[in-house]
C-alpha cells in the first residue's frame, strides 16, 4: 500500500520490555493524505533512524507499508500500518 502525503507528526512510541519481551523501539509518524484522512506509520529498526535523521514536520513523503492485524492477550485487535520505505517527494 502507498500512502502520500504531509508528515503531521513525529513522536517516540517507545514501550519497555514486559513478561521476559525484549523493548520495542519505535517512531509514529501522522501523515495527512490531503483528502480528508490521515494515517499514523509506525517505523521500526533503520527506518526510524532514517526519519528522524531525514524528515520533520510539513515534508511531503510517499510511504510504502504493509498493513498487521493482530491480538493482544487480552483479545483486543489492532490494525497497524508499519512502514516499508519513505522518500521525499
Amino acid at each position: 500500500m502507498t500512502l502520500t502525503g504531509v508528515i503531521t507528526e513525529i513522536i517516540d512510541d517507545n514501550k519497555p520490555g514486559v513478561d521476559g519481551r525484549p523493548p520495542i523501539y519505535k517512531k509514529i509518524a501522522t501523515i495527512d493524505l490531503m483528502n480528508g484522512q490521515s494515517a499514523n506509520v509506525e517505523f521500526f529498526r533503520e527506518l526510524r533512524t532514517f526519519l528522524s535523521k531525514g524528515f520533520k514536520i510539513n515534508d511531503r513523503v510517499q510511504v510504502e507499508c504493509k498493513l498487521h492485524g493482530r491480538k493482544n492477550r487480552l483479545k483486543k485487535t489492532f490494525n497497524n500500518v508499519i512502514a516499508i520505505s519513505i522518500q521525499r517527494i
